[in-house]
C-alpha cells in the first residue's frame, strides 16, 4: 500500500498516565483500525480490510506550552519522492496539526544530505502562529 498515507485514520490518545491506562489506550488504538473513518478510507482506496496492519507508539509527553510538535512522513506526501522527509509542526500539541486545524510550519529534509552531516533542509514554509493546543492542566487552545 505504498500509495496510501492512512494519515489521521486511527485514534490518538494524549496525556495517558499509568501502565493500565496506557494498555487500555493501546487497545483503543488497535480497535480504531475498524472505526467508520478507517473503513471508509480503505473502501474508497480499494484496500482489503484483512490486508492492513497497525502498530501503536507510546512516548513521553513534552511541555506543550514550551515546545512544538507535529507529524513526520518518510516521503514527500504530494509527489511520493522518497529521498526527503516531510515534517509539519506547530506550537503546542500535534493534535492541531493532525486535525488540520492550524496552518503548520513545513520542512522538507533531504535524507542523504542529513546523513552526511550537512545542512539538509531543502524547503521551509512557515505557517500561521494564531493558535496552539495544550493540555487542560497547562493551558487551553489559544487563538490570537
Amino acid at each position: 500500500m505504498p500509495d496510501a498515507s492512512f494519515a489521521g485514520q486511527q485514534e490518538t490518545f494524549l496525556n495517558v498516565q499509568g501502565f493500565d491506562a496506557v494498555l487500555v489506550a493501546v487497545k483503543h488504538v488497535f480497535a480504531s483500525l475498524f472505526n467508520d473513518r478507517a473503513i471508509s478510507y480503505r473502501v474508497h482506496q480499494g484496500y482489503d480490510h484483512r490486508g492492513v496492519a497497525l502498530s501503536a507508539g507510546v512516548q513521553r509527553m513534552v511541555r506543550s506550552d514550551l515546545a512544538s510538535s507535529g507529524v513526520m512522513f518518510s516521503i514527500d506526501t504530494e509527489s511520493g519522492f522518497d529521498q526527503v522527509v516531510f515534517i509539519t509542526s506547530a506550537w503546542g500539541l500535534g493534535e492541531m496539526v493532525v486535525q488540520g486545524a492550524v496552518n503548520p510550519d513545513e520542512f522538507y529534509v533531504h535524507k542523504s544530505t542529513l546523513a552526511a552531516g550537512r545542512p539538509a533542509i531543502v524547503r521551509r514554509t512557515m505557517g500561521s502562529k494564531k493558535s496552539a493546543w495544550s493540555t487542560p492542566r497547562l493551558r487551553n487552545t489559544v487563538s490570537k
